[in-house]
């Protein structure tokens, strides 16, 4: 079997929960370990070998503990929150995105800046036992982008695993697909999972996908991509 290797220098922005930031010594809550688990992604980067990786939004030791792993990776880590502003000046510098938020807003705003500057985003979300992992890659005029499948104008129930919790090992299989994804549009091995959602119900271990067109009057990609081109 051949081995996958990226030959040169890449650039992936890891984006996760901008509220979970803590001072030294002060206990970790909910949310914080929830991320925390989210390490098991940041940890594949072993694979990365030559990535600089923007990460905004992190526990400031998330940096060290991905160097204690490996610590050939350049971490750059921005605690700041991944606004519109922020998000327009750092995802062009990106290869690929990697969306670890729990919000919708902020996913909004990611996928936004993914599309307008033509960027793959690798999207992951994870809350008591339900997970669901895709790509949007809108360089491809038919695929869809996060806003295709979540319309900015429709009012979603936001629900944060801070207060619903989330069953730990559940972040480390979605993380472990992230990195997969990324992994595969960074080398050109394979097909990406761009037009499929994946879901999991980890209370039976079972996967289930569903086929996602691009919807041709979303308001955010409508006109975005090449038709030719293939993920």
């Amino acid at each position: 079997m051949a081995a996958i290797e990226v030959r040169r220098k890449v650039r992936v922005g890891l984006i996760s929960t901008g509220t979970e930031l803590r001072e030294p010594g002060e206990p970790l809550h909910a949310g914080q370990i929830f991320n925390s688990n989210r390490v098991m992604l940041r940890a594949s980067l072993d694979a990365y070998r030559w990535a600089e990786v923007l990460d905004f939004g992190i526990v400031p030791d998330t940096r060290e503990a991905i160097a204690a792993i490996n610590p050939e990776p350049m971490v750059r880590a921005i605690t700041a929150r991944a606004d519109a502003a922020l998000l327009d000046q750092l995802v062009p510098a990106a290869d690929v995105v990697i969306d670890c938020s729990d919000n919708f807003g902020t996913r909004h705003l990611i996928n936004a800046a993914c599309v307008q500057h033509a960027r793959p985003l690798v999207s992951g979300a994870a809350i008591r036992f339900d997970g669901q992992v895709t790509v949007y890659d809108t360089r491809d005029a038919r695929s869809p982008c996060y806003a295709c499948l979540f319309a900015p104008a429709d009012d979603f129930e936001e629900t944060r695993c801070a207060t619903m919790g989330v069953f730990a090992p559940l972040v480390g299989i979605v993380g472990a697909m992230q990195a997969a994804e990324a992994l595969k549009l960074l080398s050109g091995a394979g097909t990406s999972m761009a037009g499929r959602l994946q879901m999991l119900d980890a209370r039976s271990m079972e996967w289930h996908e569903v086929r996602v067109p691009r919807n041709p009057a979303c308001p955010v990609c409508s006109g975005h991509g090449n038709p030719g081109t293939d993920t």
